[in-house]
């Protein structure tokens, strides 16, 4: 959900209270997401299922999910929490303390009711425009996964039941889309 306030710093996030609400920075805009449904949480849990084990076996680096703060450029006023994310073993060193420094190499958005239009939009763009190479947008209502690859395309690849989920990023992974679902 978008509220209407001034543009807020990075530094009057930080004061906003701990009350089970996810708080993202987009330009100075805050976005505030309450607690996930459980069809978000199925779909987050399956995908992280797949890719975190992959990605260990493999030593291909490491695979984060919400709520980690990430800072796509550390020097704007924004900071979004994706509900996954993928940073490559070349690029471990983004990784502080405190969050995400730079750009991971694959963020995946779950959307729901809640989330659609910033996930759907002002994310993506986000996304797009800061130079994030790959994006996944899981819709756990309608059984689909948008895939962005930046700047390859501008238009999203779009799987559905019987199509499988993979990227050049994690060779040899293999999803499928149906089982994001299940």
């Amino acid at each position: 959900m978008k509220i209407s306030i001034p543009p807020m710093t990075l530094e009057d996030l930080d004061r906003l209270p701990e009350d089970g609400n996810r708080y993202e920075l987009i330009d100075g805009e805050l976005f505030v997401t309450p607690a996930p449904r459980t069809k978000h949480q199925i779909a987050s849990s399956n995908v992280h299922d797949f890719l975190s084990p992959f990605v260990k076996r493999h030593r291909l680096g490491r695979v984060f999910h919400a709520p980690t703060d990430v800072y796509l450029d550390p020097a704007t006023q924004t900071r979004v929490q994706p509900d996954l994310l993928f940073v490559s073993r070349s690029r471990l060193h983004i990784i502080q303390e405190k969050g995400i420094y730079g750009l991971p190499d694959l963020v995946i958005e779950i959307i729901s009711e809640s989330t659609y239009r910033a996930d759907l939009f002002e994310k993506r763009d986000l996304y797009r425009r800061s130079g994030v190479p790959e994006h996944w947008i899981v819709d756990p209502d309608e059984g689909y996964v948008l895939v962005y690859r930046f700047p390859e395309s501008s238009e999203p690849l779009r799987l559905g039941p019987g199509d499988t989920l993979s990227t050049s990023l994690l060779p040899g992974l293999e999803i499928p889309v149906t089982a994001v679902f299940e």
